[in-house]
């Protein structure tokens, strides 16, 4: 029968890899903790499925038990990058809004970075350039668009200010804890002579 066959091939498969799989190494560096090491070793034996009840009572500190007394720093974890995107973005808005009620400072703090020459999938699920910034920077997620040669995923709309914590995607100096994964502060952008700059 088909339910026969199908459980003789994933037996088969199971039986591949572990024939094929006769060692493996595991790294075992904290380089993402390098500045609180305890939270690494604590996420380790969480990982390991060994954590201890102070572990455990450390952790439900942090249960957020009240909706409106939600933490600031708060961290999200979304299944769509068109979540995440939209997060940023409300995020960015908030931070805009309460920052300065004077127009020069707040917009000298705050920068957008636009993917250029990029197109946006439409209701007919062909790429056509973006008609409309607002709703570029609303409702568009990085899955929604065509960023030509370039083969990976990019956020259309980078938003950026003075103190926002960003991460890093690559190992500059592991050693050093500039791995990737590794958060840091953003406090200024060096943009390329032929960028175009609009003050708004």
């Amino acid at each position: 029968s088909s339910r026969e066959s199908t459980d003789m091939a994933q037996g088969e498969a199971e039986q591949l890899w572990q024939e094929a799989i006769n060692c493996f190494l595991e790294l075992k560096g904290l380089h993402r903790f390098r500045h609180d090491l305890p939270w690494g070793h604590l996420l380790r034996r969480f990982r390991d499925g060994v954590p201890t009840v102070e572990d455990i009572l450390l952790i439900n500190e942090r249960v957020v038990q009240d909706p409106d007394s939600v933490p600031s720093d708060i961290r999200f974890g979304t299944y769509r990058n068109r979540t995440r995107d939209y997060l940023n973005s409300t995020k960015f808005d908030g931070h805009l809004h309460s920052s300065s009620s004077n127009a020069g400072a707040t917009t000298a703090r705050h920068l957008l970075i636009l993917a250029d020459n990029i197109k946006m999938k439409g209701e007919s699920k062909t790429y056509d350039r973006v008609p409309d910034l607002s709703t570029f920077y609303e409702f568009v997620g990085e899955s929604d668009c065509n960023c030509g040669k370039y083969s990976g995923r990019l956020d259309p709309v980078l938003k950026l200010y003075r103190g926002c914590e960003l991460i890093l995607t690559v190992n500059l100096a592991v050693t050093q804890g500039k791995a990737n994964g590794s958060t840091y502060t953003f406090e200024r952008a060096c943009l390329k002579r032929s960028a175009r700059v609009f003050h708004v």
